[in-house]
């Protein structure tokens, strides 16, 4: 059994178990693992004092992990990017590949229509020569930089529990959570839901010059931001 906790959303892979219903919206307190102290506590302040963007519903974190998280991932995928693989039957989840096209899947992956392919990077679990999810980033020039990571939760029999104090729109008719993390210079939006057997999340780092000083300077006051033309939300229209 593999569990992965964190406050946005909670993934459950559950090794030869079926789940019928593949996502649930549960209170914090039916978390049905122990989340780590910090995240709860974030949970329960932001239960309480929820500080909202200003699109109106996504809420605002200053917090740096999920940022640099971002970035070392971004770094990890462009050094290691190769000009041409070949598939082969072994399951190789540490290589970056230049194509889709290059890897076979469980489900077919949305088409992005924004931006040039960064690197493509194979997650999940490899089955039948297939694997069961994919992450993906895109270059959008002068804009910032998009990552779209999609998981077939049918083909890894998992599961998807989200914190109903979290929820706070929805995706191509579907339920959703959109976070905006801040620090004194980068902003990054993410926003994820669950559609049919799949689970979403689509990032979004608009680049430095981006980040206006009315945006700075608010982080030290109601840290709320000037909402940009290209967002995470906006950018899940681009889906197809």
């Amino acid at each position: 059994m593999k569990k992965i906790a964190t406050a946005v959303l909670l993934i459950l892979i559950i090794n030869n178990v079926y789940a019928k219903d593949l996502v649930e919206f549960i209170d914090i307190d039916q978390s049905p693992i122990p989340l780590p102290p910090s995240e709860l506590i974030a949970l329960n302040n932001n239960k309480i004092n929820k500080i909202l963007a200003d699109d109106g519903f996504s809420h605002l974190e200053k917090k740096s992990t999920e940022i640099n998280n971002f970035t070392n991932s971004l770094n990890m995928a462009k050094s290691k990017k190769l000009k041409s693989m070949k598939i082969t039957n072994i399951a190789q989840s540490h290589i970056v590949y230049e194509k889709l096209s290059d890897l076979k899947f469980s489900f077919k992956p949305f088409n992005f229509n924004q931006g040039n392919l960064i690197a493509v990077l194979p997650h999940g679990t490899f089955k039948n020569n297939v694997w069961t999810g994919v992450d993906r980033f895109f270059d959008i020039p002068n804009i910032g930089i998009a990552r779209l990571e999609e998981l077939d939760l049918g083909a890894n029999q998992g599961k998807v529990y989200m914190f109903k104090t979290e929820v706070n729109t929805k995706v191509r008719g579907k339920e959703a959570i959109s976070k905006i993390f801040l620090n004194n210079t980068s902003k990054l939006e993410n926003i994820s839901w669950v559609e049919n057997n799949m689970s979403y999340t689509l990032s979004f780092q608009p680049i430095k010059s981006s980040l206006k000083k009315t945006e700075v300077s608010s982080l030290n006051s109601s840290m709320k931001i000037i909402q940009p033309t290209f967002s995470a939300y906006s950018l899940t229209k681009e889906l197809k």
